[in-house]
């Protein structure tokens, strides 16, 4: 069973602590997008359950499984709460930046924005030769803590730099030097794109599509056999089989 009433997505984030390190800093809470915590406990549940039939083959008997959307929800930010216990230091409000890593976050090119996680120094030392700006070649920044501490230096010097190039031109750049890189992507370019187009599935009503199975088994595959049903497609053949079976039955 699942516990906690489902819905609640919204409500665990701000009690579960995921608000309070979710947003830019000094500003309002932001909602994370996706429904996070309630995929993430049906995910658990699932892996739960496979567990247990696995037992119950040894064993030959059964268990109950609880999947608590509250446990889940602290499940995901735990190396906020060891950060924390284990420093003292409450954890705060990054916005677009990773607080343990610079330059890594969302950046404004002169078109759009995009992602660049420099998580080395070697890569710094790479993207810093490419880039040329004498600006960034300074002892301050020349190893991660030192980026860290000087981040919003840091961050004066790139945003200019940053908007010299469209963010394709800084992605391309970033994947010719090994460092993790991407457009930040709208929903309808998500639809479009190559590597998603084969995952997603056509409903067949009003041109909906929604996403196809996540995991893939070598020798038995996950299939999709038939669409949800339309309001009241199956009404004839759910209430004839009533009738006939009440019919049976009466005989």
């Amino acid at each position: 069973r699942i516990k906690d009433r489902p819905g609640f997505d919204m409500l665990l984030q701000a009690f579960a602590g995921h608000l309070a390190i979710t947003g830019e800093p000094g500003r309002p809470s932001v909602r994370i997008g996706p429904s996070s915590i309630d995929l993430l406990t049906a995910a658990h549940a699932a892996f739960a359950i496979l567990v247990a039939l696995r037992e119950r083959d040894r064993s030959g008997i059964g268990q109950t499984i609880d999947a608590s959307l509250y446990q889940s929800a602290i499940h995901m930010i735990g190396n906020h709460l060891a950060d924390y216990s284990g420093s003292g230091i409450v954890p705060e409000k990054f916005g677009s930046q990773f607080p343990n890593m610079a330059p890594y976050g969302y950046f404004q090119a002169s078109d759009r924005e995009f992602f660049i996680g420099i998580s080395s120094d070697d890569m710094w030392r790479r993207f810093c030769d490419e880039v040329a700006e004498p600006a960034l070649v300074r002892d301050d920044f020349a190893t991660n803590s030192g980026r860290l501490q000087h981040r919003d230096l840091l961050d004066a010097i790139l945003s200019p730099i940053f908007r010299m190039r469209t963010a394709q031109e800084w992605v391309n750049l970033a994947v010719k030097l090994s460092i993790p890189a991407t457009l930040i992507y709208s929903i309808p370019e998500v639809l479009a794109h190559e590597q998603a187009t084969d995952f997603l599935l056509d409903t067949g009503i009003d041109g909906v599509k929604i996403p196809g199975i996540p995991v893939t088994l070598s020798r038995t595959p996950g299939v999709v056999r038939r669409h949800a049903p339309k309001l009241g497609e199956h009404s004839e053949q759910v209430l004839g089989e009533r009738i006939l079976g009440d019919v049976g039955a009466q005989a």
